[in-house]
């Protein structure tokens, strides 16, 4: 059966146009740069189409779903000028098979086409030496259903000064809710969660607010959640912002579904190039203001 994560919805669209847009004229900019190679990675590649959600609302067996929605990476290849290399990263094998299935009639002329079964994040910091070397540049979306973009990795995008990234980040579903209700009461896994996407950075006391109080049994002490989603998308922007040098986006995309903020799409640029920030940061805002 198809779960609900799996089905598209409006707000899908709304990224995949987004990153769609960002990746034609990101190569509009290289179109006379023939020294330059460039790369598309797409971190999360997943099998590359979506079921379309039913106009009833009802979810059905895929089997019997008649419409299905291009992913990213369908996208990606299929924009009129090419990148010089794609990289597909995906961790089940199942998925990867379609992956390949699907892309088997695309036309990719001189492109070189790579798919990679493994982790993201491991498999992402093997390819940083490459994403360093002077003539490429390159363009990473990561996509998670959850939180497993660790922040070791986009420590180290952050080094090779030569990506452009674009996050979903699970501002609510991944962080919101890990935090608890309004008590601020977390499990350990919840808390290694957290660790594991801000890493050294201090989220708890943006988060989490210590209050303490005298009753009839002495002094007690309560932690309250303080952060909304915006909040936490802003402190995620304030960490990217460190590791990128500054050149992280103060604007993103709230998505969701039937108007739930849910994840933030955030775009950040390793490139210390002045006139490169200035076209990347024009681009990527004017999309997500759009």
């Amino acid at each position: 059966m198809a779960t609900q994560k799996d089905f598209y919805h409006a707000d899908a669209e709304k990224k995949l146009k987004a990153i769609e847009s960002y990746l034609q004229r990101y190569l509009l900019v290289f179109k006379n740069q023939p020294s330059m190679e460039t790369v598309y990675i797409d971190a999360f590649a997943g099998s590359g189409s979506m079921p379309a959600i039913p106009n009833d609302g009802l979810f059905k067996d895929q089997t019997d779903v008649d419409e299905f929605v291009l992913g990213s990476a369908l996208r990606a290849v299929r924009l009129e000028q090419k990148f010089s290399r794609y990289i597909f990263i995906e961790e089940k094998k199942s998925k990867v098979d379609e992956l390949k299935e699907r892309l088997s009639n695309e036309n990719f002329g001189k492109s070189k086409v790579e798919f990679i079964k493994g982790n993201a994040n491991e498999e992402l910091q093997k390819l940083c030496p490459y994403l360093s070397k002077g003539n490429v540049r390159a363009v990473v979306f990561l996509d998670p259903f959850g939180n497993q973009v660790g922040w070791d990795l986009l420590s180290v995008l952050g080094k090779t000064k030569h990506i452009d990234l674009w996050y979903l980040f699970p501002a609510m579903l991944g962080v919101y809710r890990q935090i608890g209700n309004s008590n601020a009461k977390m499990t350990s896994d919840q808390v290694t969660s957290l660790k594991h996407i801000f890493g050294p950075n201090d989220w708890q006391s943006s988060f989490i607010k210590r209050e303490f109080n005298n009753d009839l049994f002495g002094p007690t002490e309560t932690q309250v959640k303080i952060a909304d989603v915006e909040d936490i998308t802003k402190f995620m922007i304030k960490c990217l912002n460190d590791i990128f040098e500054g050149r992280a986006s103060n604007s993103w995309m709230p998505l969701g579904r039937n108007g739930a903020h849910w994840y933030s799409l955030i775009f950040a640029m390793a490139n210390p190039s002045k006139a490169a920030t200035k076209i990347g940061h024009a681009m990527a805002n004017h999309i997500m203001n759009a």
